[in-house]
């Protein structure tokens, strides 16, 4: 009697880990919103808080910044103003970008846990998903560090989403990091400053800051500054991408996690009608 010839099982429909990671994506889209909001309604509260021992208020403010942001829970541009506005342009800005750094790696190893790769999954499927993949996550660490810098550039890129699809694609954790502080220093610092602006009037709030007579001059030449600023880095970070690409891809690593190519139909399977 014939062995009847057995197709293989169909691949799931729904990439594992998509569910935690969709989960994810909506409360680090929705948090963020209404404490950031809260943080700036309580700006003089907090700082009065924090200004009662500046070294100790320091330390709390990066606890705070780290937990919070890496947490989804608190923008990284609300946390920097408060830092500006409470510290000062140096302290404040050096508080922020250390901050980013630690809400960053939280950020990046929750999602790498929940996620599980699932974006390495869903690249072995689409063929222009995983041109991406192979861009952002196998084209070597200097490569990766840039792409990262210049999706973190602009100010709307949100910082809790982005730390999900970076650790949901498994990006390189030093390219990540570096990356990360590269394209969060220009607004980071944009906001401390504009902050300890603020605070140097004796304004009770942004609010009230703005306005004032120097409020709005000031917002318009921070904001100046940025395009200009994110400008310049844009175009810089784009000409190394493109010497990089110029310059052909580079030796794969032992390290580097394969992407399989699409399972090929098993011979003698008739395909269905």
């Amino acid at each position: 009697m014939p062995k009847m010839k057995t197709e293989p099982p169909a691949p799931p429909s729904v990439v594992p880990g998509w569910a935690g990671t969709g989960i994810l994506a909506v409360l680090w889209t929705g948090l963020p919103v209404a404490f950031g909001g809260a943080v700036l309604l309580l700006l003089e509260p907090l700082g009065d808080f924090l200004r009662q021992n500046l070294p100790l208020g320091w330390a709390i403010y990066l606890g705070a910044f780290t937990l919070g942001a890496g947490f989804g829970l608190v923008p990284t541009y609300a946390l920097s103003l408060l830092g500006g506005w409470v510290f000062g342009p140096i302290a404040g800005t050096a508080g922020a970008l250390l901050g980013c750094a630690g809400a960053s790696a939280i950020g990046y190893g929750i999602s790498r846990r929940i996620s599980q790769a699932s974006l390495a999954q869903l690249a072995s499927r689409h063929p222009k998903a995983r041109a991406v993949y192979q861009d952002l996550v196998l084209s070597g660490t200097g490569r990766s560090t840039v792409l990262v810098a210049v999706l973190r550039l602009p100010p709307q890129s949100p910082f809790a989403l982005t730390n999900l699809i970076m650790g949901a694609a498994a990006v390189p954790f030093r390219a990540f990091l570096m990356g990360t502080l590269a394209g969060m220093a220009p607004r980071t610092v944009i906001a401390a400053v504009f902050a300890s602006a603020g605070a140097a009037t004796g304004a009770k709030s942004l609010q009230e800051f703005l306005s004032s007579g120097p409020g709005w001059p000031t917002l318009a030449l921070g904001f100046a500054a940025m395009v200009l600023s994110l400008t310049i880095v844009t175009w810089l970070g784009k000409s190394a991408l493109s010497r990089m690409r110029s310059a052909g891809p580079p030796e794969p690593r032992p390290t580097d996690p394969p992407i399989a190519p699409p399972d090929p139909e098993p011979a003698g399977t008739v395909p269905p009608p």
